[in-house]
């Protein structure tokens, strides 16, 4: 799989801080803090002994789920398709609302295995 470690609602530098800190120093930190990391995962590249990494995003979205439902501490990250969906989840992105970014959006085709990431602001 391919995922990332994050911290619900905020900015990249603050898992980048834990992220960057010996294992028992990260630890100290969420829980002193409450706020542990968490993990999505948006890709699969291997399933059930074979190399997937190249199917289109669509046939990977059930292996995700079905990842997510068996180990539930791994996040499949929200996913929108219709125009109106897409909007309200970009919007509640770039107005803040969302509860687990403000940062930007990842953007798959549907028939190709590669995503475009679209960020308010450079990394």
């Amino acid at each position: 799989m391919r995922g990332e470690l994050y911290l619900p609602g905020q900015p990249g530098e603050q898992t980048a801080r834990l992220l960057n800190s010996n294992v028992w120093k990260s630890r100290e930190i969420q829980q002193k803090e409450a706020r542990p990391l968490s993990v999505a995962a948006f890709d699969v590249v291997k399933w059930k002994g074979k190399n997937v990494e190249d199917l289109p995003y669509k046939d990977k979205i059930p292996m995700l789920k079905e990842i997510n439902q068996k180990i539930n501490m791994i996040d499949v990250p929200p996913m929108a398709y219709s125009k109106i969906e897409k909007e309200e989840l970009k919007n509640s992105i770039l107005e803040q609302r969302n509860p687990l970014t403000y940062e930007g959006i990842v953007v798959y085709d549907l028939d190709s295995p590669t995503p475009r990431k679209s960020k308010k602001r450079l990394d």
